[in-house]
């Protein structure tokens, strides 16, 4: 909404930063910006209550974590490389609905009830600039996470819309770095 930053602090080696005071129901976006690493843009809900913690994730490079997400093309500018994250509870189809930008997610192949999903990774998979089958890059994964491969348009400049169970929130269309929406 603005040019400026209303808050800005470089986080500590420990990973500690604030205190910072929020106001409740308005939707808030943290951008966490490591050094020699990408953007990780975090989207928020408007916040009903006090909250005395929260965490920033960074895009892991080491590990389990950083050679899953390896394979995807964070790097596009032309798509938006979007994470949808559920902290409340995990999300399936036919109880729960997700929409972005008018289209249901949360079908009965992506999450079924035996097969729920906590967060789902949107990408331009094959970088051609289309949408396409989904790509099947957690399979080892019985559970919680999965993968679409969805192009969105980086330089539109409305608003995308994301919808979960009534509950909507518009962000921006960043091209640069990855969009985490904590719903």
């Amino acid at each position: 909404l603005r040019e400026t930053p209303t808050y800005r602090q470089p986080v500590g080696e420990n990973g500690l930063w604030g205190p910072f005071e929020i106001e409740t129901d308005v939707p808030y976006e943290f951008r966490l910006m490591p050094n020699g690493e990408q953007i990780v843009h975090h989207f928020y809900r408007p916040i009903s209550h006090e909250n005395h913690f929260m965490r920033l994730r960074a895009k892991p490079t080491e590990g389990l974590a950083g050679q899953l997400l390896a394979s995807i093309p964070f790097e596009n500018q032309n798509s938006l490389s979007l994470v949808t994250y559920s902290k409340a509870s995990a999300l399936r189809s036919g109880r729960d609905s997700l929409t972005i930008d008018g289209e249901e997610l949360l079908t009965n192949e992506r999450a079924s009830k035996e097969d729920t999903i906590v967060a789902m990774f949107h990408f331009d998979y094959d970088e051609d600039l289309q949408s396409g089958d989904d790509p099947n890059i957690f399979s080892f994964f019985p559970y919680f996470l999965g993968a679409t491969d969805h192009y969105w348009d980086s330089s539109i400049e409305t608003p995308l819309s994301i919808n979960l169970n009534g509950n909507l929130l518009n962000i921006p269309r960043y091209g640069d770095g990855i969009l985490l929406i904590t719903l």
